[in-house]
């Protein structure tokens, strides 16, 4: 796991840290390199291009100031398949799903914030589950303290898939989420 650290205006350091797994991609306006452990109160740390510096100036104000937004993880952690059709589901993962046609999946999922802990919500929200030739399918997910469940009946044969964009499509911008996606293979039995 690696400590990152926000980078603000004129290159301050916000005080915002996330920690993030080795091989994450760095998002631009954050540094893995920590701040010098020096710093006193009333100092300030800024990036240069030789790393960070210990000043006495705080950030400066901005006009019309935009923080970006972390969006919350939506992480699938389990799925199931109804027992009838248990032995015949091949589960890749937890986004990747061959199944027979009539079988019913359960998705069990997490909404984690930026430090992988799970953010205590109650809501639902659609999840719009699209297949490759444009058929399309509402499922319900339906959030408890964070924790997520969404059934899908798979009654039809096809290629199905549900996306970051897919699932965010209706959701205001302050309920949005990042995810990684879910694809389903139904086939004939």
């Amino acid at each position: 796991m690696i400590t990152l650290y926000q980078i603000g205006r004129a290159g301050y350091w916000t005080g915002h840290t996330q920690v993030v797994e080795d091989d994450a991609t760095v998002a631009s306006g954050w540094t893995a390199s920590p701040i010098p452990e020096t710093v006193q109160d009333g100092e300030y740390v800024r990036m240069t291009l030789a790393g960070w510096k210990v000043c006495s100036e705080p950030m400066p104000a901005a006009v019309n100031e935009v923080v970006p937004t972390v969006r919350p993880l939506l992480a699938i952690t389990a799925i199931t398949a109804d027992a009838d059709h248990a032995n015949q589901v091949i589960i890749d993962g937890v986004n990747d799903v061959t199944c027979t046609v009539g079988t019913v999946l359960t998705f069990n999922a997490e909404l984690r914030d930026s430090n992988g802990g799970v953010i205590p919500t109650s809501d639902s929200f659609r999840m719009p589950l699209r297949s490759r030739d444009g058929r399309e399918k509402v499922l319900l997910a339906v959030m408890q303290g964070g924790h997520i469940k969404i059934v899908a009946p798979m009654r039809e044969s096809g290629i199905w898939s549900v996306t970051q964009e897919t699932v965010n499509e209706s959701l205001q911008a302050e309920h949005q989420m990042t995810f990684a996606g879910a694809q389903v293979y139904v086939v004939e039995a």
